[in-house]
Parts: structure tokens; C-alpha cells; sequence
């Protein structure tokens, strides 16, 4: 209320100058308090609705509580105070808070109250100060914390500050949006861009996630192949003679680059069941994986083709199946030949030598 002129008369003109500069402070301060509640007013009448899904409250109630969000959701009804306070952004800006506080990146200075917003009795200043630096902690540390690990390459249109909370981060800033210090608009619209980006871009940072999965597994895999082929070869060669040692270190190299190439697994390689045969039948280890066949130039398959007929018609190894030719050998194996013309059927004798005239 303002000092009329009668009170400065009863005071003396002694103190009329005095009264006169109280008289102007007084009216100075509550001219201010008046526009600050105007201001509030507006800014409440903006955010409220938006948050709440509520009608904007009338300019009475604003005025007589202490111009505060807080204040406003006290002078609501019971229900729709209950129905606040269980809004998950409510729960979400504490939990967010929480941990920043646990991070000793935001000071405990009694500035908010228990239901996620402004203390009341807080200055204004001060408000002003926690929202900026809750700004600056949502743009810098908190989403450097939550970034997920992504091994991007360098040509990967995916921005470094895509996090894994995006969700999270725009629910604190539509909170912090409603909680506006009073003449003042703090935007956060560069900020709600880049998380708006961020989401976009979420199907770029799946595909990069599953190819590198990929990648990995594929690594792995490759890996194992080649510790597998490592290992037969060293126990093929402990059953073969120096010259057929010679040609499986020769082969092996390309089996296990074709087989990277081809996405084959290891589980292709030799069987213990197969390798058993082998040793029981004299059989070239070489021709027991279908994929060494492959590998093998013309003249090895067809040394082979000799080799093995030679062998059976010497009696040496004996035959799994009836009239058990080259072909036959192959074609138990799932395997077609028909580019590699079999061999003619020849007579042989001891002291005869294909393998060298061929």
C-alpha cells in the first residue's frame, strides 16, 4: 500500500525527505512484485495446460498464492494434485536429479521440494541458476554418460551425442519448460533438435549395432575355424609321410580363406567318426571333407582317382560298397564329378607306377 501526503505532514517537515525516498522505495518494490506476478501469471497460463492437461487457472488464484508453480498446484483440488503428482515426468526428473546429485555435478542447496519442482520460498535468482545449470548437465555430462557404446565409423552419419535416454531427457525438459523463472523464456529448442535427431537416427544406430554384432561373431567364428583346422592339420601329419605333409600345408590355407569367404562354420570340418574310417581304411584324409576335393587342382583329384583304384583293385583297402569305383567314392559324398572325366580302367601290376606318369 502507498504512503499518502497526509502521514509525511504529521511527521514534521524535518523527515519529509526521508518519508519521500521510503515513500519511492516502497512503490518501486511493490510496482516490481505486481510485474514479476504478471509475468508469472502469463508464463504459467502457457505451461500449465500443456503439462497438465487443465484449464488455465484464473488471475485471482495466481495472485493470491506467492506466484509460483507450486503454489498453483496447492490451490487445485486434492484429486487433481494426486493425479500430478503420479505423472511419470514427476518420477522421472527425480530419479534424474537423484543421480545427478550422486554425481556431485548439482548441489544440494534445498531448492526443490518433494514433488519435483520449485521451493516457494526460493529466490528467483537461484531458480535461475539450478535450471541453467540443469540445462548444461542434460547438453554435456548426462548424455556423454548414457551414450551407448557403438563402434561408428568415421563415414557413419550418426552424431555423437546420440544417447540410449532420449525418452528421458525430453520428459526433463518439458518439466523444466513449466518450472520458468518469472520474465524470463529459457529456450530449449536447440537442444529438443538434437534429441529429435537423435531419435531419427535410432535405426541408423540399430543397423550399425547389428552389423557390428555381425562382424564380431563373424570374427569369432573364423577364429574357431581356424584353431580346428590347426589342429587336424597337426594330427594328419602325424600319420603321414613327409611328401603328403607338404600337400596338406599347401591345402589347409585355402580351405580355411574359402571358408571365411563363404560364412562356412567349423562344424564342416573333419568328424571323429570320419577320421576313425580313414585310419581304419588307409583313406587319403584329404577327400573326407568335400570342401579339400574343391580345393585340390585337376592333377590331385585325379592322383587321387588313381591312387584309390589302384589300391582296390590291389586288395589293399577294401571296399564299403559293391564295385566301389572313384566315382562311387565321390558321389557318397553328396559330391558331382562330372567336370573331371574318371579315369580309364586299366590293368595293373606290381612294379607299375601311374602316379608318376600321370
Amino acid at each position: 500500500m502507498e504512503l499518502s501526503d497526509s502521514e509525511d505532514a504529521k511527521s514534521g517537515p524535518s523527515s519529509v525527505d526521508l518519508k519521500k525516498d521510503a515513500r519511492a522505495q516502497h512503490n518501486a518494490l511493490e510496482r516490481r512484485r505486481r510485474d514479476n506476478i504478471k509475468e508469472m501469471y502469463g508464463a504459467l497460463k502457457e505451461a500449465l495446460p500443456e503439462m497438465y492437461n487443465e484449464r488455465p487457472l484464473p488471475h485471482h488464484s495466481i495472485l493470491t498464492g506467492s506466484a509460483n508453480w507450486d503454489a498453483t498446484v496447492q490451490l487445485s483440488e486434492k484429486a487433481a494434485k494426486a493425479q500430478i503428482l503420479e505423472n511419470p515426468d514427476y518420477r522421472v526428473l527425480r530419479r534424474i536429479t537423484t543421480t545427478a546429485r550422486q554425481k556431485s555435478l548439482l548441489e544440494q542447496d534445498g531448492l526443490e521440494n518433494g514433488d519435483g519442482g520449485f521451493d516457494s520460498k526460493a529466490p528467483v535468482k537461484a531458480i535461475k541458476d539450478r535450471i541453467v545449470t540443469w540445462k548444461e548437465f542434460f547438453e554435456t555430462k548426462l548424455i556423454h554418460d548414457t551414450l551407448s557404446v557403438i563402434p561408428c565409423r568415421t563415414d557413419s552419419p550418426v552424431e555423437p551425442y546420440v544417447c540410449n535416454c532420449e525418452k528421458e531427457i525430453i520428459s526433463v525438459i518439458h518439466k523444466l519448460k513449466a518450472n520458468k523463472t518469472p520474465g524470463e523464456e529459457l529456450s530449449f529448442l536447440a537442444h529438443l533438435q538434437q534429441i529429435s535427431r537423435a531419435a531419427i537416427l535410432k535405426k541408423s544406430i540399430d543397423v550399425i549395432t547389428a552389423r557390428s554384432q555381425y562382424i564380431e561373431q563373424t570374427r569369432r567364428e573364423a577364429n574357431v575355424l581356424e584353431a580346428e583346422n590347426a589342429r587336424l592339420l597337426l594330427e594328419l601329419q602325424a600319420l603321414r609321410s613327409d611328401n603328403e605333409n607338404s600337400t596338406l600345408a599347401s591345402i589347409v590355407p585355402y580351405r580355411v580363406k574359402a571358408d571365411e569367404e563363404m560364412g562356412e562354420s567349423s562344424s564342416m570340418g573333419v568328424t571323429k567318426e570320419i577320421f576313425e574310417q580313414q585310419k581304419r581304411h588307409d583313406l587319403d584324409p584329404i577327400l573326407t571333407n568335400r570342401h579339400f576335393w574343391h580345393f585340390m587342382t585337376e592333377k590331385e583329384q585325379l592322383e587321387f582317382l588313381m591312387k584309390r583304384e589302384v589300391q582296390i583293385n590291389r586288395g589293399i583297402v577294401a571296399s564299403n560298397e559293391p564295385n566301389a569305383g572313384p566315382s562311387s567314392f565321390i558321389l557318397r559324398n553328396n559330391e558331382s564329378v562330372t567336370h573331371i572325366p574318371p579315369p580309364k580302367k586299366r590293368k595293373f601290376d606290381g612294379n607299375s607306377a601311374m602316379l608318376g606318369n600321370i
